[in-house]
């Protein structure tokens, strides 16, 4: 059995304190991946923090991220 931790939105959103729309648009971006699991809409924790991290890098670094 896989030892990933799974948060729903609302929760991941709180872990990182960030609105849930951010989160949204994270994934709309394809930077963070989401599943649906018994009808809640999960991401994995460890992605959400690996994603926030190299957000706030970028953003403190003042580099951005070339648009699509």
């Amino acid at each position: 059995m896989s030892s990933a931790r799974w948060l729903t939105m609302a929760d991941a959103a709180k872990r990182v304190r960030k609105d849930p729309r951010t989160l949204r648009r994270w994934v709309a971006d394809g930077d963070l991946d989401q599943r649906r699991v018994a009808g809640l809409i999960v991401v994995s924790e460890a992605q959400l923090l690996q994603v926030e991290k190299a957000r706030r890098e970028r953003m403190h670094s003042g580099k951005r991220r070339d648009p699509p």
